[in-house]
């Protein structure tokens, strides 16, 4: 009954219900049948410590090591592991980095004595300066000497397909038919804070200028900010209703992949835990990483890295668990392996196929044309008759007539930037999906090709329609 209440209480502080948690345990480590059981003390207390983790670090600190000392006598190892976290995770926030590191090499090498890869990876890792809670320090990761390690996909291979069609077909889609409401509201807000600024402030025309900078620019700095968590929201949303309304049988019968690593190769293990594939260090013969970022900021669900060689190849994807630390490592691992043979250091060949999104010189050639296209369409360059054009001019209820030259020529860069933007990133996307192809051949095919090139098409045609409509 104790041991149901035990795990009880650990489910209210799984789902968030902490003062319940607390309550339950501090009842549990008083319990005197409790207390004439060393293996049930040691849980309620190890939960109460959780519990008093952040409001009483001092009495969480004192309970964690006399749990652990228990367990470890008991020979329960995931929990020492677990009782090792929370305080590395005490030691980090009292910024005694070598204490910390020291914990979590405890936790890594007990979830190892105990056959738990995963939480003893990840225990590795979480001390490591590339992927863990002391990324800047620059020390070597804990347990370095434990030869197999485990890294599991966040969820199955299908769900991430159904995840990748919603970002592009419905999220992506349904913000850039947001977009257009975004533009016109932005570029009108600016056109009414700035006849509201001068209105206020009296000024003449020939301050004008200076308040278009000043009222236009926000405007437009913020546009991108604005698109990208209008994305995010709504991909956030339609997640959150696929999964919802998805059978719990479909979810609980796929199984995500995992890849197990170690001194001589990795190992690639299907849904349903048969070996996929197994590559050897020494006969690795390139690297390439298929990564895609928004300037450094990942799309873990888009990214990938792929390792092998002519006859066999394993595909790492963005979603896998330490997918960053575990890139660096393979690339480590694989050099060092060419070394031991004594073969030359760069025998194995490492491609760069990463996509940026806004990368420097496109998102350049981007803010170029754009501009461009914008200027022509504000001096109507391409109209047949320039004396009727006013956008020059805003006269308001009452007062002198301003000239808003910039927050008019704001409204005609969002609108261009609308087609422009998109257009020149799919061109980018494709020049990248035909290096990929280039480079690798049929090893890893880039994802979603047509698509991609049809979209382009589409932006193309928006282009030069909206080219032609300038004529008219």
């Amino acid at each position: 009954m104790r041991q149901i209440r035990i795990r009880q209480a650990d489910l209210y502080y799984r789902i968030g219900r902490w003062h319940y948690a607390a309550t339950q345990f501090h009842q549990l480590a008083t319990d005197p049948l409790v207390q004439q059981q060393p293996y049930l003390l040691a849980q309620a207390e190890l939960g109460l410590a959780r519990t008093l983790l952040h409001r009483n670090p001092r009495t969480a600190a004192a309970l964690l090591q006399r749990s652990q000392a228990a367990l470890e006598q008991i020979g329960d190892l995931n929990l020492v592991g677990l009782a090792a976290i929370l305080l590395a995770t005490l030691e980090a926030q009292r910024h005694n980095r070598p204490a910390a590191r020291r914990h979590w090499q405890q936790a890594a090498i007990a979830y190892y004595r105990a056959n738990n890869l995963l939480d003893s990876t990840a225990a590795r890792l979480a001390g490591s300066p590339i992927d863990g809670i002391l990324a800047s320090s620059k020390a070597p990761a804990p347990a370095d000497d434990l030869p197999l390690r485990a890294y599991i996909a966040r969820f199955p291979q299908r769900l991430q397909q159904i995840f990748q069609q919603v970002a592009l077909f419905v999220a992506l889609p349904l913000t850039y038919l947001f977009a257009g409401a975004l533009v016109d509201n932005l570029s009108l807000l600016a056109r009414r804070s700035e006849v509201l600024v001068q209105a206020l402030a009296n000024y003449t025309e020939q301050a004008s200028v200076v308040v278009d900078v000043l009222v236009a620019l926000p405007y437009l700095l913020a546009t991108p900010l604005l698109l990208i968590w209008l994305y995010e929201l709504l991909y956030l949303l339609v997640g959150l209703l696929l999964i919802r309304f998805l059978p719990l049988a479909w979810l609980t019968r796929e199984q995500p992949c995992y890849l197990l690593t170690d001194a001589n190769g990795c190992t690639l293990y299907d849904a349903q835990g048969e070996v996929q594939c197994t590559l050897l260090w020494r006969t690795v013969t390139f690297t390439a990483s298929l990564n895609r970022r928004l300037w450094q900021l990942p799309f873990h669900l888009f990214s990938r890295f792929v390792v092998g060689n002519e006859a066999q190849v394993i595909t790492v994807e963005g979603i896998t668990s330490h997918y960053t630390a575990l890139q660096q490592a393979i690339l480590e691992t694989v050099h060092g392996a060419q070394r031991r043979d004594g073969q030359p250091p760069a025998a194995p060949r490492h491609f760069n196929l990463d996509y940026v999104l806004l990368a420097r010189p496109w998102f350049l050639a981007t803010l170029l044309l754009t501009t461009l296209l914008a200027l022509i369409a504000f001096f109507n360059v391409l109209g047949p008759d320039a004396s009727g054009w006013n956008y020059l001019y805003i006269q308001p209820p009452s007062g002198p007539v301003y000239l808003l030259y910039l927050s008019s020529l704001l409204w005609w860069f969002l609108h261009w930037f609308v087609i422009t933007g998109p257009l020149l990133a799919l061109l980018h996307l494709w020049y990248n999906q035909r290096r990929i192809t280039t480079t690798l051949g049929g090893t890893a095919i880039p994802l979603y090709r047509w698509p991609v090139r049809i979209t382009l098409l589409i932006f193309l045609g928006l282009l030069l329609i909206e080219l032609a409509l300038l004529r008219l």
